[in-house]
């Protein structure tokens, strides 16, 4: 063998060494990866309404939720169809136990955190779903009914819709649907909605082609309690034809019906009470309270 032929086989078998320890290598970084694939995969969804411009952060004890360091919180995501549902997906380490919270940061960089205690989660292997909403902590939804007086015509039906993604988060797509007997003015529905929260809601009515009619007046408002059920009796709020007037003084409010028809009418005063309904016959005159020496005004006259 020449010296040029030792010197090539040489350099060779160099080059073979190489391609195997990279090969090995490469094996070893496989391996380490595949060792990962024990991670638990956490999708943390909130229901939270925001402000325009606003974003949602999720912050936690964990280094994958940024170790309470607000500049590494993870942001969560939503879009038209999901709204208010904000949501994210997080690889964490299983095993131990992580605290963690959400926070708002608006467009100019302040930031509002959650103000009940540190939600807490063990995660397990695997993937786990969580459903969080706002300001609320985790307990057994409250059985909820909601019972409302209302006339309908031709294929109307009656819906609630509120603040809760559990009422459809104020889109009318995602009302919940009541229901009523053949003949009757008398509508009931039902919806699971979280314990000690404040719950906006307002009844509206659907026809043919997808018309839709809300209620007059301001939003209904409630809170659910800590454990139990809940029933809203309501009657739907409609603003009165110009042909029901009335006068107000600190004793008596008049209502008179110069319609061709008869009406049931209600009053609303500044404090946000309603007075009873009062059915009048066209011609007729109805007395109500005034508006008292609290100067309670008269706000709206609506039909009931």
């Amino acid at each position: 063998m020449t010296l040029t032929t030792a010197r090539a086989a040489a350099l060779g078998r160099a080059l073979l060494l190489g391609a195997s320890l990279l090969a090995l290598l490469g094996g070893t970084a496989v391996r380490a990866h595949a060792a990962g694939s024990g991670d638990a995969t956490v999708t943390f969804k909130l229901n939270a309404t925001t402000d325009y411009g606003d974003t949602v952060l999720l912050a936690g004890s964990s280094p994958e939720l940024g170790a309470w360091d607000t500049a590494k919180a993870v942001p969560l995501t939503t879009d038209a169809r999901a709204y208010p549902t904000w949501s994210a997906t997080v690889r964490i380490t299983p095993g131990g136990s992580v605290q963690y919270k959400y926070l708002k940061r608006t467009a100019a960089g302040d930031l509002t955190w959650e103000n009940t205690p540190n939600r807490s989660l063990t995660p397990p292997q695997g993937e786990t779903a969580l459903d969080d909403r706002w300001n609320v902590a985790t307990g057994t939804p409250v059985a909820t009914t909601f019972r409302a007086a209302a006339t309908t015509t031709g294929d109307q039906n009656l819906f609630v819709v509120g603040n809760l993604a559990e009422l459809g988060g104020w889109d009318p797509v995602k009302a919940v649907p009541l229901h009523t007997d053949a003949g009757t003015a008398s509508w009931t529905g039902a919806a699971q909605l979280p314990p000690n929260t404040a719950v906006q809601y307002k009844y509206l009515k659907k026809g043919p082609g997808g018309t839709v009619i809300w209620e007059d007046g301001d939003n209904r408002t409630g809170v659910t309690p800590p454990t139990g059920t809940l029933t809203f009796a309501d009657t739907w709020r409609e603003t009165a034809p110009p042909c029901l007037s009335y006068s107000s003084d600190w004793r008596y409010t008049f209502v008179t019906n110069a319609c061709t028809q008869p009406y049931s009418v209600q009053l609303a005063y500044v404090s946000g009470a309603s007075s009873p309904c009062r059915y009048t016959e066209p011609g007729d005159m109805v007395t109500f309270a005034g508006y008292g020496t609290n100067a309670d005004y008269v706000t709206r006259l609506r039909l009931c």
